[in-house]
């Protein structure tokens, strides 16, 4: 019973050996992965001259409104100065020039926060 137990286990041991790859092969497999690699990075550069051309944009647009936020804070600031303050600074609601005044509530970035009804429209 034992010599036919052994008898199977190297049978399987052997074919397994028979059909292991050889040393040849793999180098050939990485040589076309790298040749595939290299035609895909020639293919991706111009996606990534797009990408590139689309974030400058993006970029662009937050600096204009970043410009416009500024503004905005300035002309508040006018008219914080023109309006009669309280002791702390803060506008005194009690008179009409001061209940027109709105401070656009901001993100810590600077944008507008579009939780606020005085934001929704910009």
């Amino acid at each position: 019973m034992k010599r036919i137990l052994t008898l199977i286990v190297a049978v399987i041991g052997f074919s397994a050996g028979a059909f292991a790859q050889t040393g040849k092969a793999k180098t050939e497999i990485k040589e076309v992965k790298a040749a595939k690699d290299i035609k895909e990075i020639k293919e991706q550069k111009p996606v990534k001259e797009q990408k590139v051309a689309e974030l400058k944009e993006v970029k662009a647009v937050k600096k204009e409104q970043k410009a416009d936020i500024k503004e905005e804070k300035a002309i508040n600031k006018e008219q914080k100065a023109d309006a009669k303050l309280k002791k702390d600074g803060t506008p005194d609601k009690r008179f009409k020039e001061n209940k027109a005044l709105k401070e656009v509530p901001l993100k810590k970035d600077g944008t507008p926060d579009k939780r606020f009804k005085a934001n929704k429209n910009k």
